[in-house]
């Protein structure tokens, strides 16, 4: 028998329930989602419900589900809504709205690439809306054949959804971490093993930076996006809208604020602390950042401009 990790298991069962969370208002898209991910019957195969993405040229708009193993994303016609620009755009306003988070959270969470960017094929579509249970679950049944045929297509090259955050050692044994790898870590402690830490020593974890040696640290900023993240924070972290920069202010100003990071010229490894679109509290790499000092001193706050996308971790072992 196998080892069983339960950590890992709690916390697929913990992602899965968030997600089906989001579809229980829609009562049709909550038994569409639901039927396939049980007829799929695999726990490799990872789902995201409601998932925001951009097309090439067009505005955010909105899948009911989608896979990103196998590219798929299905809509489910309820009669209402078709898949069109203008009446995406419209439900995803009313997502925002029904989940109660704004406009400006949403471009947050499009720097943090919660929204997708990737041109995604044609949708496939349950149409529900005047149709029979049997007509609806023949549609679910062709859906379900196509995701596991293009499973069996991949082959080998089929990667599982192994662990709902990130796993150090794959990054380690490739030697790089980059943003393209959308990797998303639960602990500090998995983070510091990036960079051959054992364990963070527990006074550098409560600074939120860690000096891996020299002036080279990687840094793990709560980021505001709803507005009370950092309430009982003393420091105020802002992310841009395209993700370039990080706005780090210091709500009381000490000595040597500006002075001290502009003399060091440190190179901080980011990883953004916030919680994802399913309530789950993640670490996700951002790229490597310096400091903007014109920015900066014009703006009297600590400005970190993105230099690169990626680590060479071998040189840290």
């Amino acid at each position: 028998m196998g080892f069983i990790d339960n950590n890992s298991n709690t916390e697929k069962i913990d992602y899965i329930t968030n997600q089906m969370k989001k579809t229980f208002g829609k009562k049709y898209e909550n038994y569409c989602i639901n039927r396939i991910y049980s007829l799929i019957n695999r726990n490799d195969v990872k789902i995201v419900t409601q998932q925001l993405f951009k097309r090439k040229g067009k505005k955010i708009a909105l899948a009911d589900l989608y896979l990103p193993q196998v590219n798929v994303w299905v809509e489910i016609d309820e009669g209402h809504h078709f898949i069109q620009e203008e009446s995406d755009l419209k439900r995803t306003n009313e997502v925002i709205e029904e989940n109660k988070v704004s406009i400006e959270a949403k471009k947050k969470y499009d720097a943090l690439e919660e929204v997708i960017n990737v041109e995604l094929e044609e949708p496939f579509r349950i149409v529900v809306y005047n149709r029979s249970l049997e007509d609806i679950n023949n549609q679910i049944d062709d859906i379900v054949n196509e995701i596991k045929s293009r499973i069996e297509k991949l082959g080998q090259n089929f990667i599982p959804w192994d662990k709902v955050n990130s796993s150090p050692d794959e990054f380690i044994k490739k030697g790089i971490i980059s943003v393209q790898d959308n990797a998303k870590f639960r602990t500090i402690d998995d983070i510091g093993k990036l960079f051959n830490f054992d364990k963070v020593p527990f006074n550098q974890k409560l600074h939120g930076y860690i000096n891996i040696r020299n002036n080279e640290y990687f840094w793990c900023p709560t980021v505001k996006i709803n507005g009370d993240e950092c309430n009982d924070n003393s420091w105020e972290n802002e992310i841009s809208d395209d993700g370039l920069y990080i706005f780090e202010n210091q709500k009381e100003r000490k000595n040597g604020y500006l002075e001290s990071v502009i003399q060091e010229k440190p190179i901080r490894y980011i990883f953004t602390k916030y919680k994802d679109e399913t309530g789950i509290m993640i670490y996700k790499f951002k790229g490597v950042f310096e400091l903007d000092e014109e920015q900066s001193k014009d703006r009297n706050i600590r400005i970190w401009k993105r230099v690169s996308t990626e680590i060479d971790l071998s040189k840290f072992f």
